[in-house]
């Protein structure tokens, strides 16, 4: 269960940050919410998750949990084909 809390962490990561940018500057009310309560929600799944695994291995694979998402957001929202690795990117590496 400690693995799921922190890929969810990480999942809840990417939404608050995105709301972060909505809020522009924490003046649109809803959205300064929404990023308060994503956080919150975030921090305690990560939380919940350290009570079985190192502090350590926990933020890393959240953190990188996060990136995965946000390049794949991206790659969907801006159809940036270069976000993504590919098979062929990885069939041409040396």
């Amino acid at each position: 269960m400690a693995w799921f809390y922190v890929l969810a962490a990480g999942a809840l990561e990417v939404v608050w940050a995105a709301l972060l940018k909505a809020s522009q500057g924490f003046t649109r009310p809803l959205a300064s919410v929404g990023t308060v309560a994503f956080m919150v929600l975030s921090f305690v799944l990560l939380a919940q998750a350290m009570r079985s695994l190192p502090l350590g291995t926990a933020y890393a694979v959240a953190g990188s949990d996060r990136a995965a998402h946000e390049a794949f957001l991206r790659a969907i929202r801006y159809l940036q084909r270069d976000a993504l690795v590919t098979t062929a990117d990885l069939e041409s590496a040396p």
